[in-house]
């Protein structure tokens, strides 16, 4: 019953992000689409952007370990490990992912990735200053 209030409070706020075009989405917003009292939103989050930060790590948590797990070898590249590993998890997360970064109700998504894979992603730009023009930074 535990994962399931939890689920429905965050599909609730997922489908409300989705419609929220611009507007505020509050906690009782949330709990009345979902079905729950204020207490029981308070049992499994402290506030709104801890609900945000759990689903930041939910939908990051497999890609994450699997390019940290990643060894570069001589039988398998980077884009290999992306194609048959990543992109099959991003496909399966596709709609909370859609919804993520087309209703903009989470600010710091951007610079949560940012921080998560920027030093994951420097030594494939290293020894370049730039590449078509664009500095290694921007690339990363």
């Amino acid at each position: 019953m535990t994962k399931n209030t939890k689920e429905k409070i965050t599909n609730a706020f997922l489908n409300l992000a989705q419609k929220a075009q611009g507007k505020t989405i509050t906690i009782g917003d949330i709990c009345k689409r979902a079905g729950v009292t204020r207490p029981t939103f308070y049992r499994y989050f402290d506030t709104l952007d801890a609900l945000l930060a759990e689903l930041r790590e939910e939908l990051d948590k497999e890609v994450f370990d699997v390019l940290t797990s990643y060894s570069p070898t001589e039988q398998t590249h980077s884009f290999e490990i992306i194609t048959e590993q990543v992109l099959p998890i991003l496909y399966a997360n596709r709609t909370k992912l859609r919804i993520i970064y087309t209703s903009f109700v989470d600010p710091q998504w951007v610079k949560f990735l940012e921080t998560r894979y920027a030093e994951w992603m420097r030594p494939f730009f290293r020894g370049k200053e730039t590449l078509h023009g664009l500095h290694n930074d921007f690339l990363v």
